[in-house]
């Protein structure tokens, strides 16, 4: 069947509606500008063939009646439904506008977006407002107008994705391809099993992620930015070594999981402005995490430990609440100050390094320093306040500049025989120790 012009089939009636059945495909001139409008009341709207497989159609509209497609559909302009749609397991392309105000039943079909720019407004999330698989293949910017359930794949492949403050659902794989833009919406949830990939050069801001409904695994295959995430209970994000950074915080739920260990993407850097937060577990692996804000960043590390850390908080201010365990080095980048807010102890197994003022407080708190100070990149100064201190790296040196002190307050314990070291061309820094020392040799 071609269309010469635009037709509306109307079986519409006050009291009997009719069906209307399509046993062949339907297509339109080369002019790809006939449209087609079905209105059957109660009745069904049978595709038994193709739509606009040779010369697509213009404008496809279900005004009423239920609508099963058996074969591909292609339209040049916009989709409109404010019937029933059973979209059947086949292929879709759309180039205009996506309107759903009834209800569409993706049935695992697959919607393809392209030609130019488009509005796609979904009517709402969950059964009859969902699509399965979603692509963007477009020259221009497809826009939501509403809240967008994607209970398969999405993938930009083309084009400009503007998701203009609305919440977003996906439980397939989220690709993003070199060349793409994605501007981000409301929430962003991933809410089943599926890989997250970015590839595009400057990697897109994703904006609010939530991994899961519980229990889903998000698995990276490229790094990835984001305002910040929120894993939640009982399910997994994985890094594969690929790297995180956020603008905002990072949470763990009880019984969430951050594997942060390393894969294909390598050794994980985790960066965040925020607070970190993890009632779950944080599984380090051989990751570094860098504190970068420009405000106090507060540390709730929970039963779980770090490796590398970087303090870059431009603020200087760190607070901790409960035990902070470092498994590995410590770079400091800016001036950092950390303090515990409810007298718990911290630790640090690795180095401490980096021409920047290092001041601990865990008020009646243990710390623990088992690497060597300044070995490598001498500290400006040393600040250390608590119950106990542990020092088990054998040296602490600091930086040929004024105020370049050393200032132990508490009980300091030592593991290994201990030089403290402020002598320097120009600039000698104090050495005081607020205690007693105990078992070990020291050299000031």
């Amino acid at each position: 069947l071609t269309l010469d012009t635009s037709v509306t089939i109307d079986t519409n009636n006050t009291t009997n509606d009719g069906n209307i059945s399509f046993s062949s495909t339907i297509n339109g001139t080369s002019a790809n500008t006939q449209d087609l409008t079905t209105d059957a009341g109660s009745g069904t709207i049978a595709f038994n063939g193709a739509l606009g497989n040779t010369n697509s159609l213009k404008n496809v509209t279900i005004t009423s009646g239920t609508a099963t497609f058996a074969a591909a559909v292609h339209m040049d302009g916009n989709f409109v439904n404010s019937g029933i749609v059973n979209a059947g397991s086949v292929n879709w392309n759309v180039a205009g506008n996506w309107t759903n105000s009834g209800t569409f039943n993706h049935n695992n079909s697959t919607v393809t977006f392209d030609g130019t720019g488009a509005v796609i407004t979904t009517g709402g999330t969950g059964t009859g407002k969902a699509f399965y698989n979603i692509v963007i293949n477009s020259t221009g910017t497809k826009a939501l107008a509403g809240a967008i359930d994607v209970d398969g794949t999405f993938e930009l492949q083309t084009g400009t994705f503007i998701c203009t403050g609305y919440n977003q659902n996906y439980a397939g794989n989220f690709t993003l391809t070199l060349g793409t833009t994605y501007t981000k919406g409301g929430t962003l949830t991933f809410d089943g099993d599926l890989i997250l990939t970015d590839n595009t050069a400057v990697k897109q801001n994703l904006g609010t992620i939530v991994i899961g409904s519980s229990p889903d695994s998000v698995t990276l295959a490229s790094n990835i930015s984001a305002d910040s995430i929120t894993v939640n209970a009982a399910d997994t994000l994985t890094t594969a070594g690929y790297d995180i950074s956020l603008t905002d915080f990072l949470s763990i739920a009880a019984t969430g999981t951050l594997n942060a260990s390393a894969g294909l993407g390598g050794d994980t850097a985790i960066t965040l402005a925020g607070t970190w937060t993890n009632s779950g577990t944080f599984t380090c692996g051989t990751s570094t995490v860098t504190f970068n804000g420009t405000a106090a960043q507060v540390i709730t590390s929970g039963a779980s430990a770090f490796n590398n850390v970087t303090f870059n908080n431009t603020n200087t201010n760190i607070n901790y609440t409960g035990a902070l365990s470092i498994g590995g080095n410590v770079v400091l980048s800016k001036n950092t100050s950390i303090t515990s807010t409810n007298n718990t102890n911290l630790g640090i197994t690795g180095t401490v390094n980096g021409g920047y003022t290092l001041g601990i407080n865990s008020g009646t708190g243990t710390v623990t320093l088992s690497g060597a100070v300044g070995n490598t990149t001498a500290v400006n100064s040393l600040s250390i306040t608590g119950s106990t201190i542990n020092l088990n790296g054998g040296s602490i040196t600091t930086a040929d500049v004024t105020s370049n002190n050393v200032i132990l307050t508490g009980a300091v314990t030592l593991g290994a025989s201990l030089t403290i070291n402020t002598n320097n061309a120009v600039n000698d820094g104090i050495i005081s120790i607020i205690g007693a020392v105990s078992a070990g040799n020291y050299d000031l």
